[in-house]
């Protein structure tokens, strides 16, 4: 049975869906924007089309207004900063996911990649604390497909490398082809910036490499006031993905 996978629209400005892989050792296949399986919703492929006319600092990444999305991320690492599960629930957490049953509201959250167990070899992250850790897509042989990590750089901001294991389920994963605007270990990759009303702002960049699919999200620390630049103006997303390994 064929998987869909759906990348997020204000990310990738495109849908994205998996099937059977169709050569070469990445999974990743770009498509052209008329050749996409499902259209964007009313309204959606103009302000697509605007958004992608709007650049950041850097000259490639779009800026597209996304209060909800800013507003999301900055709850889920106020979660991560807060919690941090026991091994006895990260145990009970698989045993559940496994079962079937609904997923409980509370997240696992652990302080180290060896709190999970992974089906996949985790990439190595140089910059930043390591703050918390958690599951992400689904578990195959008692092993889970994705992981997120947070970490802090001090003086510079947080950010959260994501991870899912394409290859654990076979699939492809389709990009738009028309919304890439950078490379990430020679890879073509989507660069956004996100931002919200009160001027803070998300960098976001998503690629894939050989069986695994990545999104690098970073929040950086900003100056006082609205429109605030970065404090640090030499690290970003796109920066923070091109040092994984």
């Amino acid at each position: 049975m064929k998987k869909i996978i759906v990348a997020a629209l204000t990310l990738a400005c495109t849908s994205a869906f998996a099937q059977g892989p169709q050569g070469g050792a990445d999974r990743v296949l770009l498509v052209a924007p008329d050749k996409m399986p499902l259209p964007p919703p009313p309204g959606q492929l103009h302000q697509m089309q605007r958004s992608a006319m709007i650049k950041a600092e850097d000259g490639f990444s779009t800026v597209k207004k996304s209060p909800e999305r800013v507003r999301k991320f900055m709850n889920e690492l106020a979660v991560i900063r807060g919690r941090q599960s026991t091994a006895a629930e990260a145990a009970a957490f698989v045993e559940t996911v496994k079962s079937g049953k609904p997923i409980p509201a509370t997240p696992i959250v652990v302080n180290s990649v060896g709190g999970l167990k992974l089906g996949f070899h985790a990439v190595a992250v140089r910059s930043g604390k390591l703050i918390g850790a958690t599951p992400q897509g689904t578990i195959i042989d008692g092993k889970w497909t994705g992981i997120e990590r947070y970490f802090h750089i001090d003086g510079s901001g947080y950010w959260r490398v994501s991870e899912m294991d394409l290859a654990a389920s076979g699939g492809m994963f389709y990009m738009n082809q028309a919304a890439l605007n950078t490379t990430v270990a020679g890879k073509p990759a989507i660069s956004l910036v996100l931002t919200d009303d009160q001027g803070r702002r998300l960098e976001e960049v998503l690629w894939v490499n050989g069986g695994t699919l990545y999104k690098v999200t970073y929040a950086p620390d900003q100056h006082a006031g609205q429109g605030g630049g970065k404090i640090n103006s030499a690290i970003s997303a796109v920066s923070l993905a091109a040092e994984l390994e």
